[in-house]
């Protein structure tokens, strides 16, 4: 299902992320609710909903993707997910995906946006 999957950071550091590319199905709410439960079991759904209120739209090939950055409430540690939704078809589009610290998320913010923007497909 992966189309690939990008490692960031050093391999075994405690900063090293992922990054995954996965056509898939699903609304931007159904997902950043499965994502936001995979750093927080049990989150209130206003996280979600803040999150996506927050979220950036960025031109993608020719069609408006959306970027937004989940987190969990750790006070130590703390996890991130950015992540990009970018509509291919009526019930079928791309989803980009960093998971890692929250300080690495961060730091990623530029590029990864930058990396989103750039992709293209025929």
């Amino acid at each position: 299902m992966r189309l690939a999957t990008l490692r960031t950071g050093a391999e075994n550091a405690a900063d090293a992320g992922e990054i995954t590319i996965i056509p898939a199905s699903g609304t931007l709410q159904s997902n950043a609710t499965r994502w936001q439960e995979q750093l927080t079991p049990a989150a209130a759904p206003d996280l979600v909903a803040t999150a996506i209120e927050k979220a950036e739209t960025v031109p993608v090939n020719g069609v408006e993707g959306t970027i937004l950055l989940l987190q969990d409430n750790a006070t130590d540690n703390q996890q991130a997910i950015l992540a990009a939704m970018i509509p291919l078809e009526p019930s079928t589009a791309l989803f980009v995906k960093f998971k890692g610290s929250a300080a690495q998320a961060s730091t990623l913010r530029e590029p990864f946006t930058a990396f989103v923007r750039s992709i293209r497909w025929k």
